[in-house]
């Protein structure tokens, strides 16, 4: 993986493995957590940062984001377009930042 830094914007391509599509995604929402649970940040679409596309969701991590380095927890889940509220689980559990 390529390494990521703090301090810099940062976007991520997610891919939509099995489970649901992303036609049924509704909103977004992708948090990230630092391992010593210090910091959190989290991003959606409604806010602008998460973009649902056809068949990618990408989410842009702002340069203001992430100021301290560590290993961060990924959390995600979306709203379907029936109202409920799904969790979704990411390929990778962490996001190391340098």
């Amino acid at each position: 993986m390529t390494k990521l830094y703090i301090a810099s914007d940062v976007d991520i391509t997610l891919t939509i493995g099995t489970g649901f599509v992303i036609a049924d995604v509704v909103t977004f929402t992708f948090q990230l957590v630092k391992s010593d649970g210090t910091a959190a940040v989290t991003l959606t679409s409604a806010g602008g940062a998460v973009v649902v596309g056809a068949t990618t969701i990408i989410v842009s991590i702002p340069d203001s984001a992430i100021t301290t380095a560590g290993a961060y927890l990924i959390r995600c889940s979306f709203t379907d377009s029936g109202g409920s509220i799904r969790a979704c689980e990411p390929s990778t559990e962490y996001l190391t930042f340098y």
